[in-house]
Parts: C-alpha cells; structure tokens; sequence
C-alpha cells in the first residue's frame, strides 16, 4: 500500500498531474507485461430583391378618320354653312331693340302680298335675294322671282361632348334614383351589425415531439457551454460534473459544473488538458482519475471542489489509465478495461480513494472504450475496441460473485458507444464501426439475454457520456456524425 502524497512520487514522476511514462510491470489491470515493452512517448503540444395603357378617349366620338371638330360641311343637314362670318346683331340705341329684330316684327305685320299663297317672306336686311334650293332653305316651296327672302340666323355648331356629357349625367341620376328607391324598399330593416374582423393572433404552435432514439424519445433538456466528447461525467447532488474531453479531435482542460438545463456553465480548468479520464464523486468533491493527452497517458488524481469550483492534484493513481468503461457503485468506481499508454487491460477493479483498487475480475479480451451500464447489481459491457480492432462482445459482470458472463453479441462491432437503462431494458446507442460512426440503437434483455436492434437515431452518435440525475438519465455530449462534437444534452426516459 502507497500513500496518496505528492511528496512520495518517484523521482521519474511529472509535474501534477501531467502525463508520465511508466515503465512495464504485473499490474492488477494487466496480468502480464511484455519484456520488450517500454519506450519513451513525445508528449504532443496542447493544440491545445406601367403605367396602364390610358384607354381612348371615351369622348372622342369623331367618325373614322376625322379630326374631333373637322366634320364636312355637307353632314350638317338644313343648318347653314355660309362661308362669310355672320354679321353682328345691332341694336337701336333709342329702343334698345336689335335691327334683325325689329325688321322680323314688321315684316310679319305687313300685308300678304298676292300670289304668295298666305306665306310671309320677310326681307332680309340688306335686302339681296336667296337663291337657294327649297332643301337648303328649308321653306318647303319655291321663292317667287323678286321676292326677298328672310334667312334665320344660322344655328350655331354644337359640339359633339354635348351628347356623351348627357349621356352621363342621365346616368347618374339612374343611379341616384335606384339608390333611393333601393332605400325605399328596404323600409325599416335593421342594418346588419359590421362584421368583427378576424384575429391576427397567431395559433400557439404545438409542441414538436422530441426525436426517437430507436423507442426512446429523448427531449433536450440543455447544453454544455463548450461541445465535448469522451469526457468524464458524474452526478453530484442534482448537478452534472463535466471534467476535460475532447473538442475538434483535441484534448480539453474545461471543467463544467451545474444543473442539467439550460447552459451548464465552465467553472474551472484543468492542470493539463485530459480526454478519457474517469470521475469519482467523495462527498463534495469530484475526483478525475487518469486520462490523455495525444499518446501520452497520465496516472493523475485532480480533485474539483464543488463548493469552491478549485482544482487541486491529489495524488497518483497506480498506473497511467486512460479509455476505461466506468461507473460509480455506492462510494466507489467500477472501472472495467481502458489503456495504459502500452498494453490493453483486462482487469476490472473497485476504487474508492481509501485504499489499492480491488480486483474483481477480468474480461475474456483485453478491450478500451467499451459502453458500460450498472443495473440490478450487474455492470453490463458492450463492444470496445481491442486488439483487432472494434468487437461485438456483450459481457455481464456479478459484481457480488466476481465473475464475467458472456451474453451475446451486437449485430456490430462497435467502439465508444453509449450504454443506458430504460424501463427495465439496456440500449446500446451508436458507436464507431469499421466503417464508422453509426446510428443504430441496439437493445439488450438482461433477463434473457436476447440481444436485437431496436431502431435508429437521427444522427450517428460516438463518445457520449451518460449519467443519472434524479429520475432521468442524461446523455451528454458526444460527437454527431458530420454535425461534429455536440454540447447537446439529452434527457431519457428512466
């Protein structure tokens, strides 16, 4: 047994918390350790948018092919068209009467002359003859040869608005007059009450479903203030604990604390940036063991302080660990597989600060990022990646008896998948294949075992983290296909 003192590192060991080497041994993750092993790793730099055509003159009654005033002097009929201007009327300045006047009045009062046929031609002033056609004077009979004729004054033209103008005002006063009437009619009815103008109040939108995860609906229930992938993620009461992860491919050194809605706030930052490392709740402390940076591995315990939000070391985990499955049991951490920085590990141990990790058991296959679950006393195990690459096995570990049952197998190899319980069942979602990320949903029976696909996502899901909160479970996180790393929460049905 070994202290958990800075003061009693190796003299090889790093700064706090940063990546070291180790070098090879027998360990309780990995039963035997090649003697060829070993070997220095760089440590890489922390990347870190006409007017209408006016119609014709409605006026403009002119035949075809005339100006409006420039008719033939032969359509006017019986009026006169003498070419000479008409001479102005003058009156008597005595009696104030015209001459054209008084010569009709006295004409009319002379004797009929014989021969005339009782037909009174009154002389025309300036007392010339008319020598016109009966048509064109409009008398009806011949002139007798010596006889004056009278000619009326000529009637002057009329203009062709007049008639179109009266057409108009007669039809207004149709229109006025079967208003009237139309009033008349109706009597006494009562006027219909003005109509109310529809609202333009918009209908509430109803509220969208939340997206199937295969038969789950996951709601969103809030975002983390910087998108991560493989981080480590607890539970500490009735708040999520974010510490480190990946954004980009990068390692992070975010350190995020708050309730699970909204946006979860950073409060902290790491010593050195970290992805893959596993979390430990001890009272009001969250605990980060291990993770990576690049290729280097760390053997680091930080420790965040959930009433301060400060980040000290406290001390060294027994060997550089990153990628392992985890899941917290009481006052103590499960962890199952992971990679030491060398090797793959088979071990799976209890880990409560206090003491040496216990070991409980070991897999079948050594195998790191595997998707882990804890339900009725069991931790449940799915896919991973080892040796060969991504695997399809699906194990049971009795964490009582110690011992490893292998139940099955996905319809998929799949690597950094995420495990969670729902209603009595166990859902695999997502991962990485071969051919890469997926969106399947994966469904396992624990109490028989049978293992079947249960649907899909909307979008390929890889490196998510879940974790419970009061009833629900949360998945966080992750990286979403194309869509790249998400700062997504989501929530679960229990």
């Amino acid at each position: 047994m070994r202290p958990w003192k800075s003061a009693d590192k190796p003299e090889n060991e790093s700064a706090a918390g940063e990546p070291s080497a180790a070098k090879p041994r027998g360990t309780l993750l990995v039963p035997t350790v090649p003697s060829d092993a070993g070997g220095d790793e760089a440590s890489p730099a922390e990347r870190a948018p006409a007017t209408a055509p006016s119609e014709g003159d409605p006026l403009d009654w002119r035949p075809p092919g005339k100006g409006r005033f420039d008719w033939d002097p032969s359509e006017w009929g019986p009026l006169e068209h003498e070419d000479a201007a008409e001479e102005p009327a003058t009156a008597d300045r005595e009696t104030g009467v015209s001459k054209d006047a008084a010569a009709e009045s006295s004409a009319a009062d002379a004797p009929v002359p014989e021969g005339h046929g009782g037909v009174v031609t009154p002389s025309v002033e300036g007392g010339g003859s008319d020598n016109r056609s009966p048509e064109a004077s409009g008398a009806g009979r011949p002139a007798a040869p010596g006889v004056p004729v009278v000619t009326r004054a000529r009637r002057s033209r009329r203009s062709p608005l007049i008639r179109p103008a009266a057409i108009v005002a007669l039809l207004v006063l149709l229109a006025a007059a079967g208003i009237v009437v139309g009033q008349s009619l109706r009597g006494g009815e009562e006027e219909p009450a003005p109509r109310t103008p529809p609202t333009t109040a918009a209908k509430p939108a109803k509220p969208t479903p939340p997206p199937k995860w295969g038969p789950l609906r996951a709601a969103p229930a809030g975002r983390l203030a910087v998108p991560l992938e493989s981080s480590a993620v607890a539970a500490a009461g009735g708040r999520i604990v974010v510490l480190g992860g990946r954004s980009g491919g990068d390692a992070r050194g975010a350190v995020l604390a708050g309730p699970p809605r909204g946006t979860v706030p950073r409060v902290a930052v790491l010593p050195a940036p970290l992805a893959a490392g596993a979390p430990l709740v001890r009272g009001d402390a969250v605990y980060l063991i291990g993770g990576e940076r690049g290729d280097a591995v760390s053997d680091g315990i930080v420790r965040l302080d959930l009433g301060t939000n400060r980040v000290t070391f406290a001390g060294r985990f027994f060997e550089p660990l990153a990628g392992a499955g985890y899941v917290q049991a009481g006052d103590g951490l499960i962890i199952v597989g992971g990679w030491t920085g060398e090797i793959l590990a088979t071990g799976v141990l209890r880990y409560t600060l206090d003491a040496e990790p216990t070991l409980l058991t070991r897999l079948p296959e050594a195998t790191r990022d595997p998707a882990v679950a804890l339900h009725a006393g069991r931790v449940y195990v799915a896919g991973g990646t080892t040796a060969a690459g991504p695997t399809a096995n699906v194990y049971a570990i009795d964490l009582s008896a110690g011992t490893v049952t292998t139940i099955g197998e996905l319809p998929r190899p799949v690597s950094g998948a995420t495990m969670v319980v729902s209603g009595g069942q166990l859902y695999v979602l997502g991962g990485r294949s071969a051919d890469g990320p997926v969106a399947t949903v994966v469904r396992i029976d624990p109490r028989t075992g049978a293992i079947a696909p249960a649907g899909r996502m909307p979008t390929p899901l890889v490196g998510a983290s879940a974790v419970r909160v009061g009833n629900a479970t949360l998945v966080v996180g992750g990286t979403r296909g194309t869509a790249g790393t998400s700062a997504a929460i989501h929530r679960l049905p229990r």
